[in-house]
């Protein structure tokens, strides 16, 4: 009996050190965030603004050569913005550090809309979300659960979604629906952009590790999108993950 005593004790004591560590980190990971956001990206988004006004100020005055080099720096400081409000967005806590699926989302989704002004509706539906476990009526009405790993890739892959979002569709809002179907968990993430060639698909926009991620759930992945039409992705994965060890990068 003290040998098992000793070993729940152990057991206790290693968890509540795994505890600290992912506390510690997430706090390190909100400070590194504020200090971006007030710093880096405040600066940036000044000298984006100053560079604007100068163009126009010297182009208006007759210097016109020195107001055209000036303009050619503005898509440079906007495009370090993006760049910097996306590394923000990375640094944004998943699971582990908010204890269920909703509040993952939802804070990333506040965090999103705040670092981009890019309006975010999100849906979770047929599903209910009880701590570390996604559940959802099955065909016989039993429970089906997805393990804390699986649902920590489906915040990831939402997560890479908008970074996508962000860089590349210059939209206004983007839509994101989490829902629970008899086949399994459908997650999809549109947005209003410019969109692209749907022949580009495989060859970039970030879509890479989506693609990996929904397939190592052996789930399927799909990308709806045309020149000015806005982009959906479409990730449909099953009710059990594949019987193999899932990582949560």
């Amino acid at each position: 009996v003290e040998a098992e005593r000793a070993r729940a004790s152990e057991n206790l004591e290693l968890v509540t050190a795994s505890q600290e560590e992912r506390l510690r980190a997430a706090e390190q990971r909100f400070r590194i965030r504020r200090e971006i956001h007030d710093g880096l990206a405040q600066s940036l988004y000044g000298l984006s603004l100053n560079i604007e006004s100068i163009a126009a100020q010297a182009e208006s005055s007759g210097a016109v050569e020195v107001g055209g080099r000036l303009a050619k720096l503005i898509p440079v400081a906007r495009n370090a913005l993006l760049e910097t409000r996306h590394y923000m967005l990375d640094l944004s806590p998943m699971l582990s550090e908010q204890g269920d699926v909703r509040s993952a989302l939802e804070n990333l989704a506040a965090e999103f809309q705040n670092i981009s002004d890019i309006e975010v509706d999100l849906n979770i539906t047929n599903l209910n979300i009880d701590g570390e476990q996604v559940a959802g009526p099955g065909d016989a009405g039993e429970q089906i659960s997805l393990q804390p790993e699986v649902a920590t890739q489906i915040c990831r892959i939402i997560q890479e979604a908008l970074a996508n979002v962000l860089r590349h569709s210059g939209a206004s809002k983007v839509t994101v629906n989490m829902e629970h179907r008899p086949t399994g968990i459908t997650v999809s993430i549109e947005d209003n952009g410019k969109g692209f060639d749907s022949a580009n698909v495989s060859g970039g926009f970030g879509l890479g590790h989506i693609a990996s991620r929904a397939e190592e759930l052996g789930g399927k992945f799909e990308v709806i999108t045309s020149d000015g039409a806005g982009t959906r992705i479409l990730i449909e994965l099953p009710p059990q993950p594949p019987q193999k060890e899932v990582t949560a990068k």
